[in-house]
């Protein structure tokens, strides 16, 4: 988990600095459109030396927690995977219930729970799994 929240403080903050910058471009080249000026190279030089500085720095401090994060997410996959299999096995056995004695789908609701769980978690595992 260490390694999670350490991957995240480089990310999170990484993000929100190119998120604004790329607003802060939009907003610049629609003034332009409006104005019909051209953009200053020694700008948009500007702007792609500071990604790449912020990006390699990123990179740098990131690379040593990729085998911990990988790890970690194949214990993850593993992990929701069996739960879906189980979830798989209660909606079935729930079913079997159900029909065998007669109750009516809106008198048992359970069965409607599991088989919701269940598509998640499959959704969940083919995300992870590509």
């Amino acid at each position: 988990m260490g390694d999670l929240s350490k991957a995240n403080a480089v990310l999170l903050p990484l993000e929100s600095v190119l998120s604004k910058d790329v607003t802060a471009m939009t907003n610049a080249m629609t003034k332009e459109r409006e104005t019909k000026m051209e953009v200053s190279p020694i700008h948009g030089q500007a702007i792609y030396q500071s990604y790449c500085l912020r990006v390699r720095e990123a990179i740098e401090t990131y690379k040593p927690l990729v085998p911990s994060l990988t790890l970690s997410v194949k214990g993850l996959y593993s992990m929701l995977t069996r739960l879906a299999q189980t979830a798989s096995l209660h909606a079935g056995n729930l079913h079997k219930v159900k029909s065998s004695l007669g109750i009516c789908s809106y008198c048992f609701p359970m069965h409607h729970y599991c088989v919701i769980i269940f598509s998640f978690f499959f959704c969940l595992c083919r995300l992870l799994k590509y």
